[in-house]
């Protein structure tokens, strides 16, 4: 055997090993990228996560109706109605699932606000209904698809509570006021659609519109029964950061 060919295998060339070493860097540098890649292309709605959120009340609506036993009701008609707008926030937790495209998460949340409905009516009597609504939570499901990698589109659809304190005071022309009044936690249903989007810096921004049913509740009191019955509709911003 060649000794000179024994000789450069056992002792490679400056030049040899620079050719092997230029070719490691570049498989990893080629690997780094490619992992680079995948993590563009799948960001990731999938795993735990908690945040908080902003909401504006587009309207919470406020309905009743009163039936006589032995009073006499507000007025004519015996029904009333009235609306309003606010703000609130609070914190939300939550759990995604992702495969492939599509993503099924559930989430939940607690709300703060402190809205006031007043309305004063006349007629055959005259007098006022208010509501006060403080606090919300909610439990919901979302499920939809992945139009692109960093945006995710999605159905909601759950259960919410909330506290309202609900007065009726009737002041007939005849006779003194009769006062109603009910505090009492309501429980409905939501429903809605939403959009949320990943970000670069690993927090992810969520637009939400929801509608909540509560169910309704009746008060009987000095010989007045009424019935108050509530929606609302709301626009939410959602940050959320995930724990993964």
């Amino acid at each position: 055997m060649n000794s000179g060919f024994l000789a450069r295998a056992l002792h490679p060339t400056k030049s040899h090993a620079m050719r092997v070493g230029l070719v490691c860097c570049s498989a990893l540098t080629l690997s780094l990228t490619v992992a680079d890649a995948q993590d563009a292309v799948e960001p990731g709605f999938g795993g735990a996560f908690w945040g908080f959120h902003l909401n504006h009340i587009l309207s919470q609506d406020l309905d009743g109706s009163c039936i006589a036993v032995s009073g006499i009701c507000p007025d004519e008609s015996a029904s009333f109605s009235s609306s309003e707008k606010g703000w609130g926030g609070g914190v939300l937790a939550g759990y995604n699932w992702q495969h492939g495209p599509m993503v099924l998460g559930v989430e939940s949340d607690i709300s703060f606000g402190n809205l006031n409905d007043d309305l004063f009516f006349t007629g055959k009597n005259s007098g006022t209904v208010t509501s006060d609504s403080t606090w919300s939570a909610g439990l919901r499901a979302k499920a939809g698809v992945l139009p692109v990698p960093d945006l995710w589109v999605y159905g909601i659809g759950g259960i919410a509570v909330s506290y309202f304190d609900d007065q009726l005071e009737s002041r007939p022309f005849a006779g003194g006021a009769t006062l109603n009044s009910l505090s009492e936690i309501y429980t409905g249903y939501s429903v809605g659609a939403g959009a949320e989007l990943q970000t670069e810096l690993n927090f992810r921004v969520s637009f939400d519109y929801l509608y909540t049913d509560f169910a309704s509740q009746t008060v009987t009191q000095n010989g007045l029964t009424t019935r108050f019955d509530h929606d609302r509709q709301e626009l939410r911003v959602g940050l959320k950061f995930p724990l993964n």
